[in-house]
């Protein structure tokens, strides 16, 4: 709970991509899903939690200018976005009240890119959809315990 009545907003969120501070990154989201179900036997209540697996993705706009970043990032490596090597992505989010948390997307892989543009618009924004393989939430794994050995 905030001391001074002040929440996490836009302005307290530092994004790094591969290619440095995500300046001109105009939002960003990222989920997790996983798959759990009721399993049944005799009766009509559930006997238990059946379990799937876990599901990693996210989206993230951006004006033109960053987009070109990750170009430079991409032809550098000399591979298309699509067939950049896994990297992360790191979210800070800190204010005065709060402190600090990190949310680190480990292993992103970007899947689907759109550009939109149309008349009357001041700027150029890409969006990207990617998949990530594990969520480090301030150190906690999101996927800690579902791949035993």
């Amino acid at each position: 709970m905030p001391i001074n009545g002040t929440y996490f907003a836009w302005e307290d969120l530092t994004v790094m991509l591969p290619t440095g501070p995500a300046i001109d990154l105009t939002e960003i989201e990222h989920s997790w899903d996983r798959e759990l179900e009721h399993v049944y036997g005799q009766g009509a209540a559930p006997r238990g939690v059946g379990r799937g697996n876990l599901k990693l993705e996210g989206k993230m706009t951006m004006k033109r200018e960053q987009y070109n970043l990750l170009l430079i990032y991409a032809k550098g490596a000399g591979k298309s976005l699509p067939r950049l090597a896994p990297f992360t992505i790191t979210c800070v989010y800190g204010n005065e009240d709060q402190g600090t948390s990190t949310d680190q997307l480990l292993r992103v892989r970007l899947k689907h890119g759109a550009k939109t543009m149309k008349q009357g618009d001041k700027t150029s924004e890409v969006s990207l959809d990617f998949l990530f393989e594990d969520l480090e939430e301030n150190g906690v794994s999101i996927t800690a315990g579902l791949n035993l050995l």
